[in-house]
C-alpha cells in the first residue's frame, strides 16, 4: 500500500494480541471482568435492618395509625421486610446499581409523607385554594357624567 501513511505489520499485531491474551487469567473469558467474591447474604440482610425499622415506623404512623401496632409486631414486620428489600436491591445502599433507585424511593416517600395530615387522615390537597382578596375593591359611587 503506497497511499497508506501508516506502516502496519500484521505479524507484529498478531504477536501483540497473543501477548495480551496471555496476560488474561485462565478463569476469566476475554471481555469479562473477574468474578466478585461471593457476598454474605446474612450480612446483606442485616444491613437493611435500620432502614426496615424506619420504614415500619412510617407505616405505623402514616399508613395505618388506627391499628396501633405493638413493638413486637413492628419488629416482626421489619425482620420480614429486610430479606425482601435485599432481594429487590441486592447489596443494600452500598450497591452502585440499586442504591440510587432506593434512595429516590425513600426521598419521594419522605416528601409525600411530610404532606400527610394526621388529623384528617389524608394527604393535603395537591393545589392550594385560590387566594382570598385581602381588602374590598374600591367602589365608585359617583353618578355617571
Amino acid at each position: 500500500m503506497t497511499d497508506n501513511m501508516h506502516d502496519i505489520d500484521p505479524a507484529a499485531l498478531a504477536a501483540e494480541a497473543d501477548a495480551i491474551a496471555a496476560e488474561v487469567p485462565a478463569e476469566t473469558a476475554p471481555g469479562e471482568a473477574p468474578a466478585a467474591p461471593p457476598a454474605d447474604p446474612a450480612a446483606q440482610v442485616e444491613a437493611w435492618g435500620s432502614i426496615c425499622d424506619g420504614a415500619v415506623q412510617l407505616l405505623d404512623v402514616f399508613v395505618c395509625p388506627a391499628w396501633v401496632l405493638e413493638a413486637r409486631e413492628k419488629a416482626a414486620l421489619a425482620e420480614a421486610l429486610a430479606p425482601v428489600l435485599n432481594d429487590l436491591f441486592p447489596g443494600g445502599l452500598g450497591n452502585e446499581r440499586w442504591a440510587p433507585y432506593f434512595r429516590l424511593a425513600m426521598v419521594a416517600s419522605g416528601v409525600a409523607f411530610s404532606r400527610f395530615d394526621r388529623d384528617a387522615g389524608k394527604f393535603k390537597p395537591l393545589r392550594l385554594p385560590p387566594p382570598k382578596p385581602t381588602k374590598e375593591p374600591v367602589r365608585d359611587d359617583r353618578p355617571a357624567a
